[in-house]
C-alpha cells in the first residue's frame, strides 16, 4: 500500500477539491430556491454539517478500504458498473420525476 501512497493522495485531494466545489454553490442554490421558512429551518445547516462529517471523510474512507482489500480500484467501478446500472434503470426506473408545484411556480428536477 505504501508504494501506491501518492496515488491514493492524489485520488483523496481530488474528490475533496470536487467536493469543496459543489458545496461552495450549493448553500446560495438553497437560499436562492427555497421561500424563507424553509430556508431559516435549519434546512442548510444540517445539510452542510452532514457534507463535513460524511462526505468531506468518504473518499480517504474509500480510499482505506481499497488499500486494505488487496484489490485494485479498478474492480469497483467495474462491479458497480454491473450491480448500479441495471437496478437503475429497471423497468419505470429511469423516468424524469413529476415537477414540483410552489405557490405560483414550477421547479423542474
Amino acid at each position: 500500500m505504501l508504494q501506491h501512497a501518492g496515488l491514493y493522495m492524489a485520488i483523496t485531494v481530488a474528490f475533496a477539491l470536487f467536493l469543496n466545489s459543489v458545496f461552495a454553490v450549493a448553500g446560495t442554490f438553497s437560499a436562492e430556491s427555497l421561500p424563507t421558512e424553509v430556508r431559516y429551518s435549519g434546512l442548510v445547516f444540517v445539510r452542510e454539517v452532514n457534507g463535513v462529517m460524511f462526505a468531506g471523510t468518504s473518499p480517504f474512507i474509500a480510499t482505506l478500504l481499497v488499500g486494505g482489500a488487496g484489490t485494485g480500484p479498478g474492480i469497483w467501478p467495474r462491479t458497480w458498473r454491473r450491480t448500479g446500472s441495471p437496478a437503475r434503470c429497471a423497468p419505470g426506473g429511469c423516468r424524469r420525476p413529476p415537477p414540483v408545484r410552489t405557490k405560483g411556480a414550477t421547479v423542474r428536477a
